[in-house]
């Protein structure tokens, strides 16, 4: 009798071990599943985050582009509006130094002009016969400067003289005649202000005719000193 009760107590044993490991099991496999479902998701597995990386990746590099140009626009305008631009040779009055189509560099910080300097200047009328075409369709002449303030300058038999004293000028063609124009010659130039001519005598509209006259040097917007174009003769000028 004692044994089939210590039978029973035994089996009752192994039953509620049974059901407590049981419960531990659902217990243990309920945590589980909750942490799977709390478990962060991971962008590098995730379809929907992998997209989403990629958008924001490309966003940012489109936006890094836009500031990269923006900023390279603002550079350019700051340098052609305080130290360099860049002008096109259109017209032959600088023949034989510059020829049409010529592409130079000028530059306009610290410049004071001084004689046989190749300069740009704006013109305060709108026509001529050799511009420099620059940002913005502005037109500007180039010519040389040949006398500066103080001197006195003429045209006597073709030639030109400075201060009663005739100069050499290598720059034009060889049997170049300089006329005299609808300026009065001789002319002592003001104060600020500079005699310019083109390096084609024959063919050039400049301070010679008073349409042009003595040029204030408020007026030159800079220096010519490098030919980036053609090629052929890519360097300084002069």
């Amino acid at each position: 009798m004692d044994e089939n009760k210590k039978e029973i107590n035994d089996k009752n044993c192994e039953n509620s071990e049974i059901e407590e490991y049981n419960q531990s099991e659902e217990e243990s496999s309920d945590e589980t599943v909750s942490e799977i479902q709390d478990a962060p998701i991971n962008p590098e597995t995730h379809p929907d985050e992998k997209d989403k990386k990629k958008k924001r990746g490309a966003l940012r590099e489109v936006m890094d582009w836009v500031i990269s140009i923006a900023i390279a626009l603002i550079a350019v305008i700051l340098i052609n509006q305080f130290l360099l631009i860049q002008v096109l040779v259109d017209g032959s009055s600088m023949v034989p130094t510059l020829h049409d189509g010529d592409r130079l560099f000028a530059y306009r910080i610290g410049y004071e002009p001084k004689y046989g300097d190749i300069v740009v200047l704006d013109p305060e009328q709108t026509d001529g016969s050799v511009k420099g075409k620059l940002m913005f369709n502005r037109v500007l002449y180039i010519k040389r400067v040949i006398a500066t303030e103080g001197q006195t300058i003429d045209v006597k038999g073709g030639k030109v003289y400075i201060d009663n004293q005739p100069i050499a000028e290598d720059y034009i063609a060889p049997g170049a005649v300089t006329k005299n124009g609808t300026t009065e010659l001789p002319l002592t130039v003001p104060e600020d202000c500079v005699f310019v001519m083109g390096d084609n005598r024959e063919h050039s509209k400049d301070s010679r005719d008073q349409s042009v006259g003595i040029v204030s040097e408020d007026r030159l917007v800079g220096k010519a000193f490098f030919r980036l174009f053609p090629f052929n003769v890519f360097g300084p000028v002069s």
